[in-house]
């Protein structure tokens, strides 16, 4: 399905706001290497973005990736549940924002991970999560850290829908920030 010019040009605008209404960062949530969301006001502190980075999906031409929830994949037929975005070496990132934005309510299978190059990978959420039409979810995954250093993963992966969701949609992005 493709979206309108007004609806996609009404998507784009609210991440735009949604981007540049980002607070300071809370070290100790930082340090804690916490998920958090925007599904409940006041509850755990949230950090944020100072300088937001987009990072852009593999195979794709517009950081902003939108999709529509397909059934799951069976023996010859795959599932548009994941997506990759690209970690360049330009930048050293302190951590990873993923932000959703959901058209459509529903009880959604959200996951995401921060993928290295030695093959292992840091889960940074996976949970249900249950909004309504129009609102956005957020979570922030943290790389690894090791005596003196900060491992950039190559990829952040993230995986968005399940059964009850099928139909759905819903934008996905990724900003690295320092």
């Amino acid at each position: 399905m493709k979206l309108s010019p007004t609806v996609l040009g009404a998507l784009l605008g609210l991440s735009a706001i949604a981007i540049s209404s980002l607070g300071p960062m809370i070290p100790e949530a930082a340090a804690q290497g916490q998920s958090f969301n925007n599904n409940t006001p006041g509850a755990v502190p949230e950090p944020a973005c100072r300088r937001p980075v987009p990072l852009m999906p593999v195979g794709g031409s517009e950081p902003e990736v939108v999709k529509r929830v397909s059934p799951p994949g069976f023996i010859l037929t795959r599932s548009n549940w994941n997506t990759d975005f690209i970690v360049t070496n330009d930048f050293l990132f302190n951590s990873f924002l993923v932000r959703i934005f959901f058209r459509d309510g529903g009880n959604y299978s959200v996951e995401a991970n921060l993928k290295y190059a030695d093959g292992t990978a840091d889960r940074i959420y996976d949970s249900r999560v249950s909004v309504q039409a129009n609102e956005f979810f957020r979570t922030y995954g943290f790389p690894r850290r090791q005596p003196g250093r900060t491992l950039q993963p190559y990829q952040v992966h993230v995986k968005v829908g399940n059964t009850g969701t099928i139909g759905n949609i819903y934008v996905l992005s990724v900003y690295g920030c320092s």
